[in-house]
């Protein structure tokens, strides 16, 4: 594959793995046969000295155990990531949320788990309360960036920002750490709506 060859010598710091989806309406051999293709790709990838982690994903609670088998006896960084953003639904995004928390309770303390996709706070807190070594990271500052800067561009002649201007100021107020206060308001705030769901 020429892309694993071009990617592999590119000597990027950390590459993750694609996201080959694992869609809970499809049969089990579905979920295996996708599961299979990004082991496979971060197999090569390793094998060509790229510094690269697995990606996790799951469609039953067995797939789950499997990867904890694995992981468990894992002898490379004790880290791996997981594509946690496509759900958009209450019941999607619990389902997600439920595999998680069976997954690290399979799992020691000691793993680092790079989150994708999880860009709403409230959701970041839900995972934090399973896991405590998690990175999230998203591509929706980058998205809503494009978003603006089409929709300028649709009302204006000449937008005033390019697209990367855009997405550095959506960046610039992402990266903003929460206080203390504005954390532990939204995190009651997420407490309230779990007890009225």
């Amino acid at each position: 594959m020429r892309f694993v060859e071009e990617l592999a010598s590119a000597e990027y710091d950390l590459c993750l793995v694609p996201n080959y989806s694992v869609y809970l309406g499809d049969p089990a051999t579905e979920h295996r046969y996708n599961i299979s293709r990004s082991l496979r790709l971060f197999e090569r990838l390793a094998v060509r000295g790229a510094a690269v982690l697995p990606h996790v994903s799951w469609g039953t609670t067995q797939d789950i155990r499997d990867w904890s088998n694995v992981l468990n006896g894992w002898t490379g960084v004790r880290a791996f990531s997981l594509e946690m953003g496509l759900h958009d639904s209450k019941t999607g995004w619990e389902n997600e949320l439920r595999g998680f928390k069976e997954l690290s309770n399979l799992l020691s303390d000691d793993w680092l788990v790079i989150v994708n996709g999880v860009a709403e706070p409230y959701r970041q807190f839900q995972m934090e309360q399973v896991g405590e070594s998690l990175c999230f990271i998203s591509d929706a500052p980058y998205q809503s960036a494009r978003a603006i800067h089409r929709r300028a561009q649709g009302r204006l002649r000449g937008c005033e920002q390019s697209a990367d201007q855009v997405f550095q100021a959506q960046m610039d107020r992402a990266s903003v750490p929460l206080r203390d206060r504005q954390r532990q308001a939204l995190c009651q705030w997420y407490v309230s709506q779990s007890r009225t769901a």
